[in-house]
């Protein structure tokens, strides 16, 4: 959380690179570690989209 929050502060001098390397991830993977570390602390995604986990052992019915 603490390094979402540095990459993601308005003064931040961060590079998308260097949270990588924090995080010893690519860049694609992190950008979907930012985005799953942005929703659990305020519930919210940068796209407009709420995130949905399903748990794949459930059978889904339908409706």
């Amino acid at each position: 959380m603490m390094a979402r929050n540095a990459y993601d502060a308005a003064d931040s001098d961060m590079t998308e690179a260097e949270v990588a390397a924090l995080f010893r991830m690519d860049r694609v993977e992190v950008r979907d570690e930012l985005e799953v570390l942005r929703y659990q602390a305020d519930g919210q995604s940068d796209d407009g989209f709420e995130r949905i986990d399903l748990d794949p052992n459930q059978l889904l019915l339908a409706v």
